[in-house]
């Protein structure tokens, strides 16, 4: 186990691990917080794994806060990175989370390239139930701070066997007005995503005055199948978010992309490239 925390005004230390060939990090956990609920309580620190191959195996990446302070940002700079968990019943199964249950703001996850910003990982591959999720969990009347945004831009991206990508607002005080907002989704591969048994989800849920998330994937092939979710959604007062989508092609044969909400609008929006003119708008979009 490895942590960096701050409990008062200072900022937590920054996790690093740098590696010139692999990364291989099973039933342990990293963890950055920001535990004060002070007005001038510290940031957390960020964490940051960089490395040819990352490979993550029933495992915790965690990024949180309590207070005012924000949570540190998660970044995984590498060529290949699986993600799996191969105990789901373990309470180390496998998670990459970022999550804020006060004012301060949750922080943001991303996956790129091994030489940062601007590049792209070769392959991404989350299986066996492992998962990246950003959430504000409102509680205690105070939490108002919105969730991080999660971004991968890859060559390939593949999901499987009940993976998940997920952003969400939750409050569990009904009389609190101001739920903050679910992160953004945005998947960017260059050459093909899959979602096969698995979900790309972002919702507003419980008490949550909060709006849901965006979710944006860019890709030539999307393939959406095996009972795959790609969702937006809300039940409860706050907004679902827009699900938009560009590429050349687009398989789905039992999987599905949605949008929708017992009390907001939803939008599901899709352009493929190959066709700049068919641009579709609906609550529900289901194609094969």
């Amino acid at each position: 186990q490895i942590t960096s925390r701050t409990t008062g005004a200072g900022n937590a230390g920054s996790i690093e691990i740098l590696a010139q060939n692999s990364i291989a990090i099973t039933n342990s956990s990293l963890s950055s917080s920001s535990q004060s609920q002070q007005a001038d309580a510290g940031s957390g620190g960020p964490i940051i794994l960089q490395a040819p191959s990352v490979e993550l195996t029933d495992s915790t990446v965690s990024s949180l806060t309590v207070g005012s302070g924000n949570a540190g940002n998660i970044s995984v700079r590498v060529n290949t990175l699986n993600l799996s968990s191969v105990d789901p019943e373990d309470l180390k199964s496998l998670k990459i989370t970022a999550t804020t249950s006060g004012p301060g703001h949750g922080g943001d996850i991303s996956i790129l390239g091994i030489t940062g910003s601007g590049s792209r990982a070769h392959d991404v591959t989350l299986s066996g139930l492992s998962s990246i999720r950003s959430e504000t969990l409102n509680g205690t009347g105070t939490g108002i701070g919105a969730a991080g945004n999660i971004s991968i831009d890859s060559i390939r991206l593949s999901l499987t066997t009940e993976a998940k990508i997920t952003t969400s607002s939750r409050d569990s005080t009904p009389s609190f007005t101001h739920s903050g907002n679910a992160g953004n989704i945005s998947l960017s591969a260059s050459e093909a995503i899959l979602v096969s048994n698995s979900f790309v989800t972002s919702s507003v849920r419980e008490n949550s005055t909060g709006n849901g998330g965006h979710i944006t994937i860019t890709t030539p092939n999307l393939s959406v199948n095996q009972g795959g979710l790609i969702s937006t959604g809300t039940t409860s007062s706050g907004n679902a978010g827009a699900v938009t989508i560009a590429g050349e092609s687009f398989s789905s044969g039992t999987g599905t992309i949605t949008a929708s909400g017992t009390a907001a609008w939803a939008w599901v929006s899709s352009t493929w490239l190959s066709r700049p003119a068919a641009v579709r708008s609906c609550v529900s979009l289901r194609c094969s």
